[in-house]
């Protein structure tokens, strides 16, 4: 990219000044409201009436709260329905899957409703090993779903000045970057974006054909790799 371009620098500058009003909405923060409201129900695991008599009651219900997830529904019911397979899925809460470093730093009361899963085992590029992970062994039929209500308390709040300038600063930055789609390519067709000059895209046209003309197509060096050129020139 030519980084002299007067657009491409006016590019970055929305783009770095967008990442501050980012910012600035991210620190607004969110105010209390006077008077909640109900949308929708949250659902998720209780112990039994008849297992939290067990002696271990506490210790299960300790994970349960540590690591139990909460799920949302809007109707309440908790089911989606596949159009394709035309049925029904019921959705329940889960308990999640943890590390074999967060594990070893449980308890071992904790330790043992936890037990390796290789299914859930993944390489680690960054950590160049492969990670293990532990799953919950907590019986489901020690548990049963408790569904509440889901009350909005607080909003998020918003300033009329930056979402104008947000709004203004989209319409530029249309302007200057051109949407491209996959599709051509033979891939799906989700849109990205990509700054390209016209006056650099001309200029690189000419140097690649100017070059593909007088060299050898192994010894061509190209301003732009080779496997894109024969895309990359329109």
């Amino acid at each position: 990219m030519n980084s002299k371009d007067k657009n491409y620098k006016k590019y970055l500058a929305v783009r770095r000044r967008k990442e501050e009003i980012r910012e600035a909405k991210r620190n607004l923060g969110y105010e209390k409201l006077d008077k909640p409201y109900q949308r929708g129900w949250d659902a998720y695991w209780v112990l039994r009436d008849d297992i939290s008599k067990r002696e271990d009651a506490e210790e299960i219900q300790a994970i349960i709260d540590h690591y139990g997830t909460t799920i949302y529904s809007k109707d309440g019911e908790f089911v989606t329905w596949l159009r394709k397979e035309k049925r029904y899925i019921n959705h329940k809460p889960s308990i999640k899957t943890i590390e074999e470093k967060e594990y070893k730093t449980l308890y071992s009361w904790a330790q043992k409703w936890f037990e390796h899963d290789p299914t859930k085992d993944k390489y680690s590029p960054w950590h160049y090993r492969t990670l293990r992970y532990y799953k919950c062994v907590i019986p489901e039929y020690f548990l049963v779903m408790k569904k509440v209500k889901h009350w909005v308390t607080h909003h998020k709040v918003v300033d009329e000045v930056l979402e104008q300038e947000w709004a203004e600063l989209d319409v530029l930055e249309d302007k200057l970057i051109n949407y491209r789609h996959w599709s051509s390519f033979g891939k799906s067709g989700k849109p990205y974006k990509k700054f390209r000059n016209k006056e650099f895209r001309l200029k690189e046209k000419r140097e690649i054909k100017k070059t593909m003309r007088t060299q050898n197509w192994d010894d061509i060096d190209l301003p732009i790799p080779k496997n894109c050129v024969l895309w990359d020139m329109y």
